[in-house]
């Protein structure tokens, strides 16, 4: 199954933000008060990490879906402009009764 690359982006940050909602849970439940503290903080800034991978591929997602949006809209006034053109040349062509 091949996916588009939007699609791809989306689920690469859904699930790299998913890891880190479950290591937030387990460190907090499962981990908490087992590790010395310096693999805590590893675990800690390997959470903090993931969660801003999935931030950064969040806003380069609303950049793309931005993009797309300027670029429909200035398909859809072209193409509006050129309707209308055309309707005014179809006007001067025909005779007046």
């Amino acid at each position: 199954m091949s996916l588009k690359p939007e699609q791809r982006r989306r689920w690469t940050g859904a699930v790299i933000l998913g890891i880190a909602v479950l290591m937030l849970i387990v460190g907090e439940t499962l981990l908490k008060g087992s590790l010395s503290p310096l693999l805590m903080l590893v675990y800690w800034l390997a959470c903090f990490a993931l969660a801003a991978v999935s931030m950064i591929y969040a806003v380069i997602d609303a950049s793309a879906v931005a993009r797309q949006t300027t670029k429909a809209r200035r398909e859809l006034a072209a193409q509006t402009i050129q309707e209308i053109e055309q309707r005014l040349k179809d006007k001067e062509g025909k005779p007046k009764p």
